[in-house]
């Protein structure tokens, strides 16, 4: 599916890069250059989605998102930031400002070729369903069926929204949800929680040597492995490139380390076949801990992406609880 596509990016590289990757998939694209020739370029023409940087002089992104989602012509515009910021923090201000999806630079094209894609069918999915409604309310003996069918439709597109393409594990914008939705009833009931954030080891090593297709694979198997491994309760989620976490709701710190272990020693146990010569073992670092009642849901985050960092630090293929600093 092709579409208009604005981009807003204050580095001319990048303009360039993104340009011409998005016109060889048969897209329309305007590029600008600041926040304020973004909304005015907007308001001339209405984009399908917008590409758009989180750091720029003037207006950043964060408030021209909010400007757009303030406004009821162009609250329906999915925007999708793309930024060399890669804190929780800076996350969390995106998807709070009114982003569908967040990608880390440096981006890889097929990855923002395939989250553009989606989101086009998504929000072209979303604007026929409202034609579709319009056009039930005329017909008032066939309202009933209609409007079912309709929700299940939804139902249908809301499930894609949240969902990961490539691994089916729910995405990073869900978790974000559900980790404020699980640490305010940690809060409430008095209950633990738990979190692990883990990281695919060398990675780009294994994508550099075998292709893209082949690191897709190993991202699927790691999935898989978590999936066999949880709880009903249990929830995960792809975060983002090679970073998988996995919310625990009433689990204490030390039964999410053995949680966490035992992933990790699943996958590690997975032999993989990226060719016909190759035999090949990847690992994961991972980051643990247990949610402080009243703190702030970004500090936990920092712990947990900390606890992980220092895993990798130590030698990679571990497990490291993070502590509460206080």
């Amino acid at each position: 599916m092709n579409g208009n596509i604005l981009i807003v990016d204050d580095n001319p590289d990048n303009l360039k890069v993104l340009e011409a990757i998005l016109i060889a998939d048969g897209h329309e694209v305007r590029p600008a250059m600041c926040g304020e020739t973004a909304l005015k370029t907007v308001a001339v023409r209405l984009p399908e989605l917008i590409l758009l940087d989180a750091v720029m002089p003037g207006m950043d992104g964060f408030e021209v998102c909010r400007r757009l989602k303030a406004d009821p012509a162009t609250s329906g515009i999915p925007v999708l930031f793309i930024s060399a910021l890669s804190e929780q923090e800076d996350k969390l201000r995106a998807f709070e400002s009114g982003g569908v999806d967040y990608i880390t630079k440096p981006f890889s094209g097929q990855e923002v070729l395939a989250r553009v894609r989606t989101h086009l069918r998504l929000a072209a999915a979303l604007k026929q369903l409202r034609q579709t409604n319009q056009e039930l309310s005329r017909e008032v003996e066939a309202r009933k069926s209609a409007e079912e069918e309709l929700r299940l439709s939804e139902q249908k597109y809301m499930e894609m929204s949240i969902t990961d393409s490539l691994t089916n594990l729910f995405n990073s914008r869900h978790f974000f949800r559900q980790l404020g939705y699980e640490t305010e009833r940690a809060k409430r009931n008095g209950t633990p929680l738990s979190l692990v954030l883990m990281d695919i080891d060398n990675f780009k090593n294994f994508n550099d040597t075998y292709g893209h297709p082949e690191g897709d694979s190993v991202l699927r198997v790691l999935s898989d492995v978590i999936i066999r491994n949880l709880r009903v309760s249990d929830t995960a989620y792809r975060y983002g490139g090679e970073e998988f976490t996995v919310l625990l709701p009433e689990t204490e710190g030390n039964n999410a380390v053995v949680v966490a272990d035992r992933l990790r020693k699943d996958f590690e146990d997975v032999t993989l076949s990226p060719d016909v010569e190759s035999k090949v073992q990847m690992t994961v670092s991972v980051g643990v801990s247990r949610y402080i009642p009243d703190e702030q849901v970004s500090t936990f985050l920092k712990r947990v992406d900390g606890a992980m960092y220092m895993a990798k630090k130590a030698g990679k293929n571990r497990v490291i609880f993070g502590e509460n600093d206080e």
